[in-house]
């Protein structure tokens, strides 16, 4: 880098002399100049911002974001007819676990969830938001697998043991209802292996069991 240095000074006021008389009010300049080094400025680049991957949120259930909230209800009932529908006078089954999870319309995902049925085999999940819901059944002890239906109004498949639900955007509540797990009863065969003395095909007073057949 070149730096110049002026210097001003003022000239004197001769009335005599051989040479030309400088005018009183001129002032000399002369000029100074000087060389530095500085370094050369580097070139700088700006860092690009580094991306990072977060984990999808989970949120629970009853997750409150100001939208309209949903639920799903339904039965777990021994099917007398196995039809798949809970008719008068089948009964509910209590105490029975019914699992929920699911993803929002937005992707983010549900936690898990659990309850069980209340005395008359109904369960109900609610503050649902709009999304994909999979609803399952553990099978209650001592009866078969029946069958299961799906409820009105939301859409979606029916699978063993298992409901998945699709609930749609709306700026309203919305109620579904019917979405049952059908049992049925077990069956049972008894009988006996007896000496039938007078082989009439009756077990008679008289007549003998046979034990380890």
């Amino acid at each position: 880098m070149n730096l110049e240095r002026l210097e001003l000074r003022e000239m004197p006021h001769h009335g005599m002399g051989d040479g030309p008389v400088p005018d009183p009010n001129s002032i000399e300049i002369s000029t100074d100049t000087t060389t530095t080094d500085t370094p050369p400025v580097e070139d700088v680049t700006a860092t690009p911002a580094i991306q990072i991957d977060v984990a999808q949120d989970i949120v629970p259930l009853n997750h409150d974001s100001g939208e309209a909230k949903h639920s799903i209800s339904g039965f777990v009932f021994l099917d007398k007819d196995n039809d798949s529908i809970k008719d008068d006078g089948e009964t509910g089954i209590a105490g029975v676990t019914i699992q929920v999870e699911g993803t929002l319309a937005d992707g983010t995902k549900v936690a898990a969830a659990s309850i069980t049925t209340d005395a008359t085999g109904k369960y109900t999940f609610d503050q649902l938001r709009a999304g994909t819901y999979t609803i399952t059944e553990v099978q209650p002890a001592n009866t078969d697998d029946g069958g299961d239906s799906l409820g009105t109004p939301f859409q979606g498949k029916v699978e063993n043991d298992r409901l998945t639900v699709t609930i749609p955007s709306s700026t309203t509540s919305v109620s579904g209802t019917g979405f049952n797990f059908g049992e049925t009863t077990r069956s049972s065969l008894s009988g006996k292996v007896y000496n039938d003395k007078n082989r009439n095909g009756t077990f008679d007073t008289g007549d003998s069991g046979i034990a380890g057949v």
